[in-house]
């Protein structure tokens, strides 16, 4: 069975937190009324992908005038390598760019090469570093680039 996208709905939400709790370590990673806030908030999109059955990736953004605002993506490591990242963050993109954004952008742990080379590769500039963004030392790059 090839992955599906689809909307991001209330059913996700166990799996999506799951999902969330495994991609993120715990200072980083949102509990489940942070992702049902995240989710339910004026402007936000959800993005999910499914594949055999279950949740394996999500995103969830929000556009506020032409800003859009990738706030997280998620891809189960089981999924990773093929491609749904990119697939997945084209759909966001596109519907920021429908919803009215034309720019994009998300902050990103410094730490994390992996997914900075992933951000770099879809033409995501760092902009600025902030400071202990999330939580005391442990700081975050934003990044930006036109939709």
């Amino acid at each position: 069975m090839s992955a599906v996208i689809r909307d991001l709905s209330d059913d996700d939400l166990e799996a999506a937190f799951r999902l969330d709790q495994a991609c993120f370590e715990p200072a980083i990673a949102y509990d489940r009324s942070e992702l049902r806030w995240l989710m339910d908030r004026p402007g936000a999109l959800g993005v999910a992908v499914e594949d055999g059955g279950g949740l394996v990736a999500f995103a969830i953004a929000e556009r506020r005038g032409r800003m859009g605002h990738l706030i997280t993506i998620d891809i189960a490591a089981s999924a990773r390598r093929r491609g749904l990242g990119r697939r997945l963050f084209t759909e966001v993109s596109r519907r920021l760019r429908e919803a009215g954004a034309d720019e994009i952008r998300l902050e990103v742990d410094v730490r994390n090469r992996g997914a900075i080379r992933f951000y770099e590769s879809l033409g995501f500039e760092t902009t600025r570093t902030i400071k202990s963004y999330y939580g005391r030392g442990l700081d975050g790059y934003e990044m930006v680039r036109g939709i």
